[in-house]
């Protein structure tokens, strides 16, 4: 009787489950959570998930930061983490990251509160701000990513974005968001206008 069949199918098995492990070994390297065949955000290992979402266009918004870094107690002057938001697609390949020095984030991600104690959270370019997050009362869990097309870094979006105007079609993470934000320098517009009016 001929075995020679039943080895090949045996080592065929062996080399899809590597094949998988492989895969699936790679998909944790790369820090992404998967459901099904899909990232929920493009964070790294360990980093803290402030907020992700899918876009209009059907690619990933995250926004990542160090580990702990929501969990820092002094002033956020200080914190020694880093910041990045990141651009990509569902399938975790990550397209443009901002600002390029994750830890210059200080220099383009400010907070504020308004007097109906909305927390806001801006992403800066040279051009201003081109994302901002909101926190509040009156905010909807799918309202809470606001973003600027025309201030963006170049080859962030189509053309034709700005008319769309893309917002989150699945808020897929967001619970970290407040704690996140809240470890932001303060706008310096916003503290001279504070000053301004005491």
């Amino acid at each position: 009787m001929n075995k020679q069949p039943r080895s090949r199918c045996r080592a065929a098995v062996t080399v899809l489950l590597g094949t998988f492990a492989a895969v699936s070994l790679s998909a944790c390297a790369a820090g992404i959570t998967l459901q099904g065949e899909t990232a929920t955000h493009l964070c790294k290992p360990k980093e803290v998930v402030g907020f992700s979402c899918e876009l209009a266009d059907h690619r990933l918004l995250s926004l990542c930061g160090s580990p702990g870094f929501n969990e820092f107690q002094g002033k956020p002057e200080d914190n020694p983490g880093y910041a990045y938001v990141a651009v990509g697609s569902k399938q975790g390949k990550v397209q443009f990251t901002h600002p390029r020095d994750p830890k210059e984030y200080k220099r383009y991600m400010t907070q504020t509160v308004s007097v109906t104690a909305q927390h806001n959270m801006f992403v800066e370019t040279e051009s201003g701000a081109f994302l901002s997050f909101s926190i509040g009362r009156d905010v909807e869990p799918m309202d809470q990513l606001t973003i600027d097309a025309d201030r963006s870094p170049t080859g962030w979006w189509s053309k034709g974005t700005t008319a769309l105007e893309p917002k989150c079609l699945l808020r897929n993470d967001g619970a970290h968001l407040g704690s996140f934000m809240s470890r932001m320098v303060d706008n310096p517009e916003w503290v001279k206008n504070r000053k301004s009016k005491q």
